[in-house]
């Protein structure tokens, strides 16, 4: 009942408003097809020290491949399906490790640990991490599982998770939310799944583990994407431009 009140007066505001900046092409469309013109995507891109410079050359010279989710994890989050997709691809091949990261909410600590539970021994839990950790995390993994729910509240979010995974030349293996879908497929910078579907997720995360060159492609891709479109660079200039339209109007 609150929602729909809170997104009419929502869009009541913005329609007053100079400009409006979002995050996402999914809230750019929406203000628009409500008749707001002046909107502009500034994301929530990772900071310069958060990020690398290049990919070590030698994360790819071992035979396994290591999936990872950093973040913060409860209820509604997305962990499941990849989790169990994980634990398929386990079972299946010896040579993938999964790692997590981040702070666990009190209401979901029991779930987790069933989730924990049955992965292991292939499983290793971090902790909690400062962001000045972000480059060494994602120095760890090959690949970062973002599989969130295509709930009603998540299409209006663009992870961060997702910015700090390809700032660090890591693909994704991600539901479509924020509008993030097409921006993976555009720039080759991992695959695109069904959050639901738990047999899509391993196949993507096969053939991620079974190709190195694939894998090493993309990763170079997602550095390379980051690097052009998605820096704190491009950030500043769509922030001047913004207020540079704003004045001359």
């Amino acid at each position: 009942m609150l929602l729909p009140l809170v997104e009419r007066l929502d869009l009541a505001m913005a329609r007053r408003a100079d400009a409006v900046t979002v995050t996402n092409s999914y809230q750019e469309n929406k203000y628009r097809r409500a008749g707001v013109q002046a909107v502009r995507i500034v994301g929530n891109f990772t900071p310069p020290a958060c990020r690398i410079a290049r990919i070590d050359p030698s994360k790819f010279q071992g035979a396994e491949t290591r999936f990872g989710r950093f973040g913060t994890f409860f209820h509604g989050v997305g962990l499941e399906p990849a989790a169990e997709a994980f634990r398929q691809l386990r079972a299946a091949r010896a040579d993938v490790e999964l790692f997590l990261g981040g702070r666990v909410l009190k209401p979901y600590q029991r779930a987790f640990d069933d989730q924990v539970g049955k992965l292991r021994p292939s499983v290793n839990i971090l902790g909690t991490y400062d962001s000045a950790m972000t480059p060494d995390l994602y120095a760890r993994i090959h690949v970062s599982l973002l599989t969130y729910p295509l709930s009603r509240f998540y299409r209006h979010i663009t992870p961060l998770k997702f910015y700090d995974s390809i700032s660090n030349g890591v693909p994704v293996i991600m539901s479509d939310i924020g509008g993030l879908g097409q921006v993976i497929r555009t720039h080759e910078c991992g695959f695109v799944v069904d959050p639901a579907d738990v047999k899509g997720i391993r196949v993507a995360m096969d053939r991620l583990a079974s190709n190195r060159e694939l894998l090493r492609a993309m990763s170079e891709n997602a550095l390379a994407a980051a690097d052009r479109e998605f820096s704190w660079e491009r950030l500043e200039r769509a922030c001047c431009d913004t207020v540079a339209e704003l004045l001359q109007g």
